[in-house]
């Protein structure tokens, strides 16, 4: 379900994401990749990796509760993602990569900051 306030978040977060790689819109109920600006190569990866095969990120938002916001941060040895699920697009997930050397603080900070604002809640 790619829409223009998920185009506007995914351009926004590539583009504000300290050391951003690539950033997605997934569906968390099929692992589909709904749209993604950046690495397209990365985008797949981490779709296949996080959302298909050991389906991590799939089931922390499926058992999640209603709490705000709903998130998921993880790190690997070369990189760092931050997930965040939509209010106004129930079952899709933004997710932003980032080179493992960015500032987690800031990275987080900037998702929470560019999610509010696409959604109105700036």
């Amino acid at each position: 379900m790619r829409t223009p306030v998920i185009d506007d978040l995914l351009t926004r977060l590539r583009t504000e994401v300290p050391d951003c790689i690539a950033a997605m819109a997934v569906d968390v109920r099929d692992g589909a990749l709904v749209a993604s600006r950046g690495a397209e190569d990365a985008a797949a990866d981490v779709v296949r990796e996080l959302f298909v095969h050991t389906r991590a990120v799939t089931c922390a938002f499926r058992s999640a509760d209603d709490a705000d916001p709903q998130e998921v941060i993880m790190l690997s040895a070369g990189r760092a993602y931050v997930c965040q699920a939509l209010k106004q697009h129930p079952g899709i997930v933004a997710a932003a990569v980032s080179a493992h050397t960015a500032n987690l603080g800031m990275l987080l900070a900037v998702m929470r900051r560019e999610v509010a604002a696409v959604e109105g809640d700036a």
